[in-house]
């Protein structure tokens, strides 16, 4: 009988660094004190008082992930409980009184929701049509939309997509990338990567959120 064992696992760490020149000021010190060797994807909050990361406890699996918040002030960490059966991808929205996530329901209901950083109220902002799936949402500053990456049709349509909180609508923004991408910090501009189809490199561009022709940065 073979099996493997995993020892230790992923963490978070904060280290100082001159932006500038690249040189790094404090090396990687370790954030939480509990349950290490199972957090991730930590972000900071806008004000850059908060961290927010997730904290894997009991079983390997999505199900088990609790968002922790920590206080880079005090050194306080707060677990939040929303009352969901899954939820995974958590980034805090432009205001800092909430995190949104990719998340499914007590009713099983899939989609991306908004919990509130104080009480952990969940509200399901967009839900899932058979065969589709939302992820890594983000929050425009303006906060009147949210913008993730969408999957439908088995695969065959990739996109970065933008939602109306207020109307519902919903529309491409740029077609047929990659995952990966992010935000400027005034909400104007998107970052992502494309795979070029006739090189098959990687490629990150930049393209206005409002419509145009993206350029390329870097291949």
């Amino acid at each position: 009988y073979y099996y493997t064992l995993l020892i230790g696992g992923p963490d978070v760490y904060i280290a100082t660094v001159d932006v500038a020149t690249g040189k790094v000021l404090a090396p990687p010190g370790l954030i939480p004190q509990r349950f290490l060797g199972s957090n991730v994807g930590p972000g900071w909050s806008p004000d850059g008082k908060r961290l927010l990361y997730i904290s894997r406890r009991g079983p390997v699996g999505p199900a088990f992930n609790i968002p922790t918040i920590r206080s880079m002030e005090t050194g306080r960490e707060r677990d939040l409980s929303p009352k969901l059966n899954f939820l995974n991808q958590a980034r805090w929205s432009p205001d800092g009184r909430s995190i949104l996530a990719i998340c499914y329901d007590r009713t099983d209901r899939r989609g991306i929701c908004r919990i509130d950083a104080e009480t952990s109220e969940v509200t399901l902002l967009v839900e899932n049509r058979a065969g589709e799936s939302r992820l890594v949402p983000k929050g425009c500053p303006d906060g009147k939309s949210i913008i993730y990456y969408y999957v439908a049709e088995s695969g065959k349509l990739r996109s970065i997509r933008m939602h109306n909180l207020e109307t519902g609508e919903e529309k491409d923004v740029i077609r047929g990338v990659a995952w990966r991408f992010d935000l400027s910090w005034d909400g104007r501009q998107l970052a992502f990567h494309a795979e070029d189809p006739t090189t098959k490199e990687l490629v990150l561009k930049v393209a206005p959120l409002a419509g145009g022709e993206p350029r390329e940065l870097f291949r």
